[in-house]
């Protein structure tokens, strides 16, 4: 007989294994196999247990066939048994609930840091090139320290449109056409900047409807002066100012205005940095951006001094 409760008893027990079951489940389950022992220990087989105990020299019954001390143990050991497998259970899926819900939080803050950071690139790159964002976005730099470099092979570019103002004294008083048509050629521009040909030239500013760009910024810090990478860079501008040129002959076809560029082109040596803690700009220095100003400004309308 005792066999037979404790097989019932570890039967019972065997149901926590399943972790990631509700109690409620474990219980009713738990409630129809304690039923079906009764029904077989005391009602299918009670003679059976019977002429066991009676073989054993153990009586379980008395002779009125009342349930004995023993039989009240036995029941209330597999209560017990059922009841602490169901509190054990309750606990178990306290926990699992609990720590369903931390890495459920934890998972949604690192998104949030993720999306952040992604945001704070976009940010960054939209105000300075990739190579000066990639320096700021270091972990471990010195945040006193200023960003600057020295570019030997680097080749600028001015690119003015002389006759805009006169189209805006004379279409719109106001500045709004004047304004969005502006806003369509820089955009234009900087849309070409994408392109994979035009790669290493990067935007600086404009400054009213002077379009400011340079090209090997982004190696520098170069010890010594390569006229390998002089050339390329010139010809990479010189490429670049006959794309915008195209680009707005046909933007000037559909505003009925005929626009021309005069672009002056300097390469030599320039200091860059970024200057400014609020509102960083990163910018260029030197004879040589001085000098492709004054080539744009003293230059030929519709043409490309070099």
């Amino acid at each position: 007989t005792q066999y037979y409760l404790y097989t019932c008893m570890l039967a019972l027990i065997s149901c926590s294994v399943f972790l990631r079951v509700s109690h409620l489940v474990k219980g009713v389950v738990m409630l129809i196999g304690l039923v079906i022992f009764n029904v077989m220990f005391y009602d299918v087989f009670q003679g059976v247990f019977d002429l066991a105990e009676l073989q054993g020299q153990i009586s379980l019954y008395c002779a009125c066939t009342l349930v004995s001390s023993a039989d009240f143990l036995s029941s209330k050991a597999r209560g017990s048994v059922i009841t602490a497998v169901v509190c054990i259970t309750l606990l178990i899926e306290r926990n699992l609930r609990i720590d369903f819900l931390c890495k459920n939080k934890m998972k949604e803050d690192k998104e949030e840091v993720q999306r952040n950071e992604l945001l704070n690139e976009l940010l960054l790159t939209n105000i300075l090139p990739r190579h000066v964002a990639n320096h700021f976005m270091m972990r471990h730099r010195d945040r006193n320290e200023l960003y600057h470099q020295t570019c030997k092979n680097s080749c600028v570019m001015f690119a003015a449109i002389p006759d805009f103002k006169a189209f805006f004294s004379d279409i719109d008083v106001t500045g709004n056409e004047c304004l969005r048509l502006l806003n369509e050629i820089i955009s234009c521009f900087d849309k070409m900047l994408i392109m994979r040909k035009f790669d290493g030239v990067e935007k600086i500013k404009t400054i009213g409807s002077t379009y400011m760009v340079a090209a090997g910024l982004a190696h520098g810090d170069d010890a010594t002066q390569d006229d390998d990478k002089t050339e390329k860079n010139v010809l990479t501008m010189v490429r670049f100012a006959f794309a915008m040129r195209v680009k707005l002959e046909v933007l000037s076809h559909h505003a009925f205005y005929n626009y021309h560029l005069r672009i002056g082109i300097n390469h030599g040596e320039v200091i860059a940095g970024v200057v400014g803690a609020r509102k960083p700009q990163y910018d260029i220095w030197g004879d040589t951006v001085n000098v492709a100003s004054r080539m744009e400004s003293h230059g030929v309308i519709g043409r490309i001094q070099v």
